[in-house]
């Protein structure tokens, strides 16, 4: 499969190819052939991810693409960037966001700084949310997202497929019901269509200082439903707890490798002392941990999502019986895990930490 990303023609006869054109044609180009990632570093041409692997460009009769110059990259992360995020940058070394080409497809773009120049990794973001039912989900995914007071987790590893899960999730909420709906992202990834209920979708670092300044928010926002991208700390974790108590259906993506380790993760989020009453708070409105990872479909035709759910209060019940600190948390049995897998392809899209 050739990859005839234009980084060849940024200096042909001595003539620059302008950001934008660049910025453009090759996400257009990554889309065509089915790529999911596309990797910029210096001293290296273009590199892509298709179905899960790490792809140099094939040479075509034009000849293989150049490296990608120091002096080029750093232009076209200045040329993507706002001052606000260029400070960003400068002061922390990496900054994430959300950007659109001008046909109006979104990627996530994570620029970095590394040995005195800079990296760009770009996933791409699927132009449509998926239906919730052809995510190859288990088929009690939908029950999770009945009106009404619940926590929910999604967990997966990187680049798994979870932002992709969470937006199916909203998607099919605002089809089926008129609810009022707040996402906190960092960055907002998906756009979510408009349906029967009202999307509020805000970044953090852009339209608020924090997560949990966001959820304070929410609570004084009339929100019937909260999602946070990820969970990133306690204070965070307690309050979106405090949002479900209060009624509200809660879904939180978090890193994780299954739906145990999940658990315990969020645990860790809370000091030590206050742990065993915020898992029996946890135990009363969690409504189960859906954990997914993203499989190859064969003859290499992309991938799809697997799924394990455990609903809830069994998991925290599991977690605190392998946890000698957490025993006596939950005194609930715990459940097998319902399993799905479907044959239609996910987007690869994760809202990953930096370098995931």
């Amino acid at each position: 499969m050739g990859f005839q990303i234009p980084a060849r023609g940024l200096c042909l006869g001595g003539q620059a190819m302008g950001m934008d054109s660049f910025f453009d044609r090759a996400l257009a180009e990554a889309r065509r052939v089915g790529a999911s990632d596309v990797h910029l570093k210096p001293g290296l041409p273009p590199m892509l991810r298709i179905a899960g692997e790490l792809r140099k460009p094939v040479s075509d009769a034009r000849g293989a693409p150049p490296p990608l110059t120091r002096d080029f990259l750093h232009s076209l992360a200045m040329s993507l960037l706002t001052d606000r995020r260029r400070e960003i940058l400068e002061r922390t070394g990496d900054v994430i966001v959300a950007l659109p080409t001008a046909a109006g497809a979104r990627q996530r773009v994570h620029i970095s700084q590394q040995r005195g120049g800079i990296g760009i990794s770009l996933r791409l973001i699927p132009p449509e949310v998926p239906v919730l039912d052809k995510l190859g989900l288990p088929a009690e995914t939908r029950a999770l997202l009945e009106p009404g007071a619940g926590f929910v987790l999604v967990a997966a590893g990187p680049g798994q497929g979870r932002t992709t899960t969470l937006a199916a999730m909203l998607a099919d909420i605002n089809r089926r019901r008129s609810a009022h709906i707040v996402t906190l992202e960092d960055p907002v990834e998906i756009l979510l269509p408009a349906g029967g209920g009202l999307i509020v979708q805000r970044e953090v670092g852009l339209d608020l200082p924090s997560t949990a300044a966001g959820l304070r928010a929410a609570a004084r926002q009339d929100a019937d439903v909260i999602m946070l991208a990820e969970l990133p700390d306690g204070e965070a974790a307690e309050l979106a707890l405090e949002a479900a108590e209060a009624g509200r259906l809660v879904l939180a993506g978090i890193t994780a490798p299954s739906p145990e380790v999940a658990l315990s993760r969020v645990g860790d989020l809370w000091d030590p002392d206050n742990r065993p009453g915020l898992r029996a708070r946890l135990a009363a409105v969690l409504r189960g941990v859906l954990h997914q990872r993203l499989v190859p479909l064969p003859r290499g035709k992309g991938r799809t999502a697997e799924g394990r759910l455990l609903p809830g209060p069994q998991p925290l019940a599991a977690e605190a019986a392998a946890s000698p600190t957490a025993a006596g948390d939950a005194g609930t049995t715990p459940a097998g895990p319902t399993a799905g897998a479907g044959a239609s392809p996910t987007g690869d899209v994760e809202d990953a930490a930096p370098g995931d």
